[in-house]
């Protein structure tokens, strides 16, 4: 076989086997995932896939402010599993309003990489800390309620001398991980997630406003989505959900 023919068959193969890829990634399920999510959604996938015997969902994990953005721009996505409870009305134009409901409730933790864990919110206060991080309140539910607790503990003495914020609850946790900041908001599920649970102290819950956690379909999506939204409210999910340290609203199935 001349040589021009087998580099143009392998040639062929090649681009075939992208033009596949491709369409398959184009009929898979999108979603549109918050960044404390990304722990639970990553084993609920996996079990979704094994279970339905279908394509795995492609997945894009931000803070839920730059999510929202996407979608007010055109991103194509079959479902937002957002950190707050998509109240913004310029977001709700692009989603079945029926479809929308609470899939978990966020924790508040704060901790650091270096520092023993406290025992109790009150050590953190007598604490004089260098550099506290959290999300940007603008862009991640996490990092309002950070703004909140660090406000309410603020009020009862705590003294900061500097506050970083992160574009994403992940990169929040990044700063302290690197030891960039002493100690840092974040979500609790990321603790368990990096098995650092013991390194960090749940923050009091009537420090913050309840992270409502909320999931919507998209106008015009297949019917993949909403078998995938039925599944998220299975036990099996809400187990997973559950293991990562959020709570759990009534299941309504």
């Amino acid at each position: 076989m001349p040589k021009n023919s087998m580099l143009y068959r392998k040639i062929t193969g090649a681009l075939l086997t992208i033009l596949v890829s491709q369409a398959a990634i184009a009929d898979s399920l999108h979603i549109a995932a918050a960044s404390n999510f990304k722990p639970a959604l990553s084993r609920i996938i996996s079990l979704y896939a094994l279970r339905e015997d279908t394509s795995t969902p492609v997945v894009s994990y931000a803070s839920t402010g730059k999510l929202a953005s996407q979608l007010i721009h055109g991103a194509r996505y079959d479902i937002f599993i957002s950190a707050d409870s998509i109240s913004n009305p310029k977001i709700i134009t692009y989603l079945q309003p029926a479809s929308i409901e609470t899939y978990a409730i966020g924790k508040l933790a704060l901790w650091s990489a270096s520092k023993v864990a406290p025992n109790s919110i009150n050590q953190i206060i007598a604490t004089k800390i260098n550099c506290i991080a959290l999300a940007n309140y603008k862009l991640a539910p996490y990092g309002l309620a950070g703004e909140e607790a660090l406000r309410a503990l603020n009020a009862r003495g705590l003294q900061v001398q500097r506050v970083v914020k992160g574009q994403s609850i992940g990169q929040t946790f990044q700063f302290v991980a690197s030891g960039s900041c002493d100690w840092g908001f974040v979500a609790y599920a990321q603790l368990i997630d990096s098995g650092k649970r013991e390194m960090g102290l749940l923050v009091p819950e009537e420090l913050y406003s309840p992270i409502l956690q909320n999931v919507a379909l998209l106008k015009g999506v297949k019917q993949e989505a909403n078998d995938f939204l039925l599944f998220l409210k299975s036990q099996q999910a809400r187990d997973i959900i559950k293991h990562f340290g959020y709570d759990l609203p009534p299941n309504n199935l």
